[in-house]
Formats: structure tokens, sequence, C-alpha cells
């Protein structure tokens, strides 16, 4: 996982990380990446995800 995080404000930031996941589905692998966002507010003292989104990375298939 390769992950970053960035603070906007005292009260606000956002995570974006590169996943790597593997799995099987009727019996066949399936492995891949995917690339998510999720941006944090704190409201009554607790940070609380407004906002995620994920997003396949195409792999080079060569």
């Amino acid at each position: 996982m390769n992950m970053r995080a960035y603070v906007l404000s005292p009260t606000s930031g956002y995570v974006i990380a590169e996943l790597s996941y593997s799995s099987a589905q009727n019996g066949h692998a399936a492995t891949g990446k995917v690339l998510t966002t999720t941006v944090f507010c704190k409201e009554h003292g607790r940070w609380m995800a407004h906002l995620h989104t994920e997003m396949d990375v195409k792999t080079d298939t060569r």
C-alpha cells in the first residue's frame, strides 16, 4: 500500500492511497490495483469521512 495524507486546515484533510488486491471469483484468481481518495472533516471532535472515490488502475499486459 502506498498512502499519503494531506492537511488542508485544522479541521480538514484528505488521504490518497494506491491499494493492491487479490481474490478468487468463480474459481479464478483476480488481482489488481485501485487508487482511492477520501476527504475528512473534523466535526464535534471526531474525524468523519465525507467523500470517498475509487478508480481501477489498468496494468500493462505486454
